[in-house]
């Protein structure tokens, strides 16, 4: 479920692919979201945003999910477009994938690409394997068989892999984490 926040707008969410606006809702003013988004950045991220005109990260929310946030300017305004991404990995059966990408896990050297438009399942594809990988190997052998990933936006985060690469969970942000960014 996609979120989105724009001066001018009625808060919309994206249903079977198209913005909709929340019924009852008014117009959010400028003022109005540039309130709503600043006061959940951090300095650092409000100076990215500032020398980027966007900016990615994840906001967790009562232990139950996190959202995705893009913080956008747009025509000298801002817009936030939030994303929910549930805590818990689905299992690759459950997405409905063809049999071949389970067996993509098993390998043990190539490149895997995984595309596709927004908010048709990539990150989740990306999940959900790397989430088979994580309970079917050895962490030791994960390590040395050196997988990596680049993946630019904050989506899930897979325990044992963080806590293989980083016991003290403190910069294990380029490696297995499936929490990019």
């Amino acid at each position: 479920m996609n979120n989105e926040l724009r001066a001018g707008y009625p808060p919309t969410l994206r249903v079977h692919g198209e913005l909709v606006p929340v019924v009852g809702t008014e117009s959010l003013t400028d003022s109005e979201i540039s309130g709503l988004i600043l006061s959940i950045l951090t300095p650092v991220q409000k100076s990215v945003l500032e020398n980027n005109f966007e900016l990615d990260f994840a906001i967790p929310f009562q232990n139950k999910a996190r959202f995705r946030v893009n913080v956008f300017k747009e025509q000298g305004h801002l817009g936030v477009s939030l994303r929910l991404i549930p805590l818990l990995i689905p299992a690759m059966e459950s997405l409905g994938l063809p049999p071949v990408v389970s067996k993509l896990t098993s390998l043990r050297q190539g490149l895997v690409l995984v595309t596709g438009p927004t908010g048709h399942g990539k990150s989740t594809t990306l999940a959900a394997m790397i989430n088979q990988i994580n309970m079917e190997r050895d962490i030791a052998k994960l390590v040395q068989d050196n997988i990596s990933m680049k993946k630019e936006k904050i989506e899930y985060e897979i325990e044992k892999l963080i806590r293989a690469y980083d016991p003290c969970m403190s910069c294990a942000s380029h490696f297995l984490k499936v929490n990019w960014m």
